[in-house]
């Protein structure tokens, strides 16, 4: 979906296909036990333990590789119109995970869609350096959280449910608390998987250098 302004990538990165691929594989891995066979028949199958190796990864490498798409497509194009792309993203999946949320109670959707306003609003354009920067403070903030308020870990109230008893304020309260620390994959520390695809993104993969140079810091 781009924006009328912004450019298409003029190329597949197959590196980044055959990624995304290992991560809708990752996700079907984690989600089929959990909720399409009986715990007591997946434990200590085949499945449970495809589902254990990749519970987490799968989620964090199609957060990295969203921050390597938003890279791409920032590059070289006007940054208003990628910033107006993503915001409308941003807005579908906000809206389709609160819809999903009320039948499928681990969406991840709407936390996507924070990521992606995160970048547009105030992300975009940032140079490596700042990035790592902004991965460091994330990471911070995040322990800071658990050491000095682990309170706002826990669940929180559940602002999703439409037949709760809430105030428009509790609603708005326990949305914060959801996307920010406590819900599936809350901002932080998350969204430093994203800035991190940002940091990725920015460097061009096709050189054979700058490959090595990302699988040794990955390694």
């Amino acid at each position: 979906m781009n924006g009328p302004n912004v450019p298409a990538p003029a190329g597949r990165t197959r590196g980044y296909d055959l990624a995304r691929a290992f991560a809708i594989i990752g996700m079907v891995f984690i989600n089929f036990p959990i909720y399409l066979t009986p715990a007591a028949d997946s434990a200590g199958s085949l499945l449970a333990w495809l589902s254990g190796i990749h519970y987490g990864r799968a989620a964090a490498l199609f957060v990295t590789l969203a921050g390597a798409g938003v890279a791409m497509m920032a590059r070289g194009a006007d940054r208003g119109a990628v910033r107006r792309t993503l915001l409308l993203r941003a807005g579908f999946l906000f809206v389709a995970g609160h819809l999903l949320i009320q039948v499928w109670r681990i969406d991840i959707l709407h936390f996507y869609a924070v990521y992606l306003a995160l970048a547009a609003l105030l992300f975009l354009g940032l140079g490596r350096r700042a990035l790592l920067a902004a991965i460091a403070l994330v990471m911070a903030v995040t322990v800071a959280v658990v050491m000095v308020a682990p309170e706002l870990e826990a669940g929180g109230v559940a602002y999703y449910r439409l037949g709760e008893e809430l105030t428009a304020l509790e609603r708005l309260a326990g949305l914060l608390q959801n996307v920010l620390f406590s819900g599936i994959h809350p901002v932080f520390p998350w969204i430093a998987f994203l800035l991190a695809g940002l940091w990725i993104g920015s460097h061009d993969i096709r050189d054979a250098a700058t490959r090595r140079r990302l699988l040794a810091l990955g390694a």
